[in-house]
């Protein structure tokens, strides 16, 4: 079977998801661009773009929760990322939602039509702008250690998301 997403979590890639192969590395390096996307069931959404030696580039979104909610801003926080990276990179797209992997990589069964649309999106910006992309699930919510680049961006991802909801809702 070919490997077609990574995970840094050991659990991940044993026995239950063949198609994801273990990944040590957890940090940013070589030319590649990094997207690490989050997103929150209460609409807000974040991605957060880095390349290795440069400062990291935050963005938010916000779209009212829908009947998928924490689903479809998972996909929208991958989706804003991969749309504001240059075009012909090579992207590297962090979630930590395994779905947004799992989907991309035609490894689950899309059976909702608003994730179907979503899906389709982020594969008509890859397309467009002709992004070769190697998807990685990294679970979230960890403590940061030295050395550990993905959980510190997967933070600025989650922050970014939880921000973008209180700029909706007029909160500070």
């Amino acid at each position: 079977m070919t490997v077609l997403a990574e995970s840094t979590c050991p659990n991940t890639s044993k026995g239950k998801y063949p198609w994801i192969r273990h990944r040590e590395s957890r940090r940013v390096v070589g030319d590649d661009v990094y997207v690490f996307s989050d997103g929150s069931s209460l609409g807000g959404f974040g991605a957060v773009l880095v390349q290795a030696d440069a400062a990291p580039l935050v963005l938010l979104g916000y779209e009212r929760p829908g009947p998928t909610r924490n689903i479809a801003a998972e996909l929208n926080g991958a989706l804003l990322g991969l749309s504001n990276v240059r075009a012909d990179a090579s992207v590297v797209l962090v979630a930590d939602y395994l779905g947004v992997a799992a989907w991309l990589t035609q490894n689950w069964k899309i059976k909702d039509m608003i994730v179907r649309a979503k899906i389709d999106e982020i594969k008509d910006v890859i397309r467009a702008n002709w992004l070769t992309v190697k998807y990685v699930h990294h679970r979230g919510h960890q403590k940061p250690v030295e050395g550990d680049d993905f959980t510190a961006y997967n933070k600025l991802a989650d922050n970014a998301a939880t921000r973008a909801n209180s700029e909706r809702s007029g909160q500070r």
